[in-house]
């Protein structure tokens, strides 16, 4: 029985199996890189091929049916596909082969064609779909589950020379009658039989109906194509379905009581707007600029740059110096004052239970070093703060704040800062900036679109990956995914094997700094953190440029001048993520 589930499974994804993480690291074994397609399950063999009949002649491993799906291999080349037409067994015609040899013809007749010169020896039978399988799964959801139908009665009558006339009722009542714009004509050869008109009404699919008592009354040589009878069919379930909705329209106010309504609303809004007016409004801080970086080149290019608020350490990626012992922290720390500047240690993406000693100390590192704060990315980390007392902890931008009520959460546990989340839009952002709390969102730097435990370098080049005997190749760097559109994305590797891809693209938001300085928002971060020194350096000084700028009369004039100098270590182009289109405008796409 449990061969027999596996079985079923194997039809439906077969592309093979993994149990995943649960046992072991699974390294190479984690996923199929041999085809990216749907090969399917191998069901036989071609022996050749009777091009006048067009019929490939098949011995089979495995059962094949008509309407299931089937693919050609040959030499590891895919040659063609289609949909099983007619299947021949012993020179007749059968639903079903089990094994054995057997005479097979595709549906489409191109196809046919085409293939049939190039079985010139053997080749593999795949099958890609099942057609029992298929209306196995189909019938759970045709018969919508849960939901009753609701019984019609249908009366059809078909008289040569007249149109084609409809009538129904539903369970409750409702009544319609729908006719054909042509006459029904007296067949030439073949007229339409009461059987085969009852066949084309009692065709409800999906709908809420189902037919349980049928009239018909026509002619004896009347011809009535069905695509007529399934046109009155639809026309007349349309309009039982209106008529059945006219008991659960709601009623809405009319005109003069609306406007009456909306006078009320706008008056109670002036008095609400007059009495806010009255309260002053907090003095903002001068906009300060922000810089995640990943290693101590990093950190020695932002502070070298001006940056005044820098976060390090949490995460760092292999082949560099990242900022995680006693010694490198310590050494951060004291470069963040020797130029007078704030640094902030950051907690890992990522935290597992054993883990959370290792970070203890860290943090008791970073706190003993002299930072002027932490910064936390999940909920795990923000009750490591609160447990281990650590002074002037800000949220980053993955924990993904999106309203007020979650602001207010964080707030109340302690947090004295909070980052907004990038998916954030302008107008979203606009009602956030009315909080007593400083609010910081990214608005430049590649941001990362997933972390995997499974490592993609170590998988494919470095001995399968699973930690044991992997020879390590991230150490070299320089790895990215290439999408179709030749965009390439860069892979990173971290300490624990994770990998983090980042987007090909670089958010920016240069020239809409005017703008999100009117939000409300007091720190403006750059995300860094996969970046070299060069890069760093240069669009630090870009950016603080363009805060000291932005709003004044030069604004305009050397925006562009801003742009060219991010251009120049951006070669993959630039996006300004979700604050124009937020993630439903995307979804839609």
């Amino acid at each position: 029985k449990e061969n027999s589930r596996r079985h079923i499974l194997s039809r439906c994804f077969n592309r093979g199996f993994t149990d995943g993480y649960f046992l072991q690291k699974p390294g190479a074994h984690l996923m199929s890189r041999e085809r990216t397609d749907n090969q399917g399950i191998w069901a036989g063999t071609i022996q050749g091929a009777d091009v006048f009949r067009q019929v490939l002649r098949i011995q089979l491993k495995e059962p094949l049916s008509i309407g299931d799906g089937i693919e050609i291999i040959q030499n590891k080349k895919n040659l063609m596909g289609g949909e099983v037409k007619r299947l021949l067994c012993d020179g007749k015609a059968v639903e079903t082969v089990r094994s054995g040899p057997a005479e097979l013809i595709l549906a489409d007749r191109k196809t046919r064609e085409n293939l049939m010169p190039l079985v010139h020896q053997k080749a593999d039978l795949f099958k890609t779909s099942d057609s029992k399988l298929s209306q196995e799964a189909r019938a759970t959801y045709a018969k919508i589950g849960g939901i009753r139908r609701n019984p019609v009665k249908l009366s059809l009558s078909a008289k040569v020379g007249q149109p084609l006339v409809l009538k129904g009722w539903d369970d409750l009542g409702h009544y319609t009658e729908v006719q054909s714009e042509a006459l029904c004509q007296q067949a030439i050869s073949q007229p339409t039989t009461p059987e085969q008109m009852k066949s084309q009404l009692d065709r409800f699919g999906n709908t809420l109906f189902v037919l349980t008592q049928t009239e018909i009354e026509a002619d004896p040589q009347v011809m009535v194509p069905a695509s007529t009878i399934n046109q009155l069919r639809r026309q007349w379930t349309e309009t039982i379905e209106a008529q059945r909705l006219q008991h659960y329209h709601k009623a809405y106010p009319g005109a003069d009581s609306f406007e009456d309504r909306l006078s009320k609303i706008k008056s109670a809004s002036f008095h609400c707007c007059d009495a806010l007016a009255q309260i002053p409004l907090p003095d903002r801080p001068a906009p300060c600029l922000t810089m995640r970086v990943g290693d101590m080149d990093g950190l020695k290019a932002a502070l070298s740059a001006g940056i005044k608020e820098v976060y390090f350490g949490g995460d760092a990626f292999r082949g560099r110096k990242g900022i995680l012992d006693m010694p490198t922290i310590s050494q951060a720390a004291d470069l963040c004052l020797k130029f007078g500047a704030k640094g902030y240690y950051v907690l890992p993406r990522i935290i597992h239970e054993h883990q959370i000693p290792q970070i203890e100390k860290q943090c008791s590192w970073a706190k003993q070093a002299g930072v002027a704060g932490y910064m936390a990315s999940n909920p795990g980390a923000l009750q490591l703060c609160r447990e281990w007392g650590l002074e002037h902890w800000m949220t980053d931008w993955p924990l993904n704040l999106m309203n007020h009520s979650a602001m207010h959460l964080i707030k109340a546990m302690g947090a004295k800062r909070l980052c907004l989340s990038p998916e954030l839009t302008f107008d979203q952002i606009m009602g956030m900036g009315d909080q007593d709390i400083p609010l910081e969102a990214v608005i430049h730097g590649r941001l990362p679109l997933m972390i995997l435990e499974h490592c993609l370098p170590g998988s494919l080049i470095g001995n399968d990956g699973s930690n044991r005997q992997c020879g390590q190749p991230c150490r070299q760097g320089g790895f990215t995914l290439e999408d179709r559109m030749h965009f390439r994305f860069p892979v990173e590797q971290d300490m624990d094997c994770r990998n983090w891809i980042f987007n090909a693209k670089t958010h920016s938001m240069l020239e809409y700094l005017p703008k999100l300085l009117l939000t409300g928002l007091s720190h403006f971060r750059v995300e860094a953190m996969n970046e070299k020194a060069g890069w760093i350096y240069q669009v630090s000084e870009a950016y603080q440029t363009a805060l000291e700028l932005a709003g004044k009369p030069q604004w305009k004039e050397q925006v562009k001048h801003l742009r060219e100098r991010l251009d120049e270590v951006t070669p993959q182009g630039f996006t300004t993520g979700h604050y124009f289109r937020g993630v439903d405008d995307f979804s839609k796409n």
